[in-house]
């Protein structure tokens, strides 16, 4: 514990020999060049179509799947008879013709 103590006295008497120097900041607003805005607006307005025109085409996959996906529901529903049945029926109908 003394070690320590020692360490840190002898820290604080550095300290007090040889102060940090103050940091001055320059308050200067900084401006970018014109040609990097001009190079920003540029790419935008070449990637926000190209990006768009993605999305765009995204949805209209996920339309076209969920429009079949809709198709097979239904026409799983609008059977008469579950698909294990249909031998069965298959083998009803025969009898009665």
């Amino acid at each position: 514990m003394q070690q320590f103590q020692n360490a840190l006295a002898g820290f604080r008497i550095s300290l007090e020999q040889s102060p940090v120097p103050a940091v001055s900041y320059s308050r200067a607003r900084q401006t970018l060049p014109r040609w990097v805005l001009a190079t920003a607006a540029l790419a935008l307005m070449v990637v926000a179509p190209v990006y768009w025109n993605a999305r765009q085409q995204r949805a209209a996959e996920q339309s076209k799947t969920d429009e079949l996906l809709l198709e097979r529901v239904n026409a799983g529903l609008s059977r008469t008879v579950p698909p294990s049945m249909e031998p069965l029926m298959q083998l009803i109908s025969k009898e009665e013709q």
